[in-house]
């Protein structure tokens, strides 16, 4: 179900006096920021599994990499 204060944002934006920006959590869905601080501990833990994900497949293009370029250097050698 959608927040109808902040549409799911978790944030609400208004102008102050002064003009400027400022926002602050939503008290309907987000009191006291609990959500973002969850929402943000679960990405953090995603992206680190990504993260080696994508070092995990750079290390086995570089080692096959130059495993052929080994490969190319003994044959012209022979």
């Amino acid at each position: 179900m959608t927040c109808l204060r902040c549409n799911d944002e978790m944030m609400i934006w208004y102008k102050t006096s002064l003009g400027w920006s400022t926002c602050e959590p939503c008290p309907v869905c987000n009191r006291d920021g609990e959500k973002v601080k969850y929402r943000l501990a679960r990405l953090k833990k995603e992206h680190s599994k990504w993260q080696q994900e994508a070092n995990t497949e750079t290390k086995s293009t570089k080692q096959t990499e130059s495993s052929l370029i080994l490969l190319q250097k003994q044959s012209t050698t022979i």
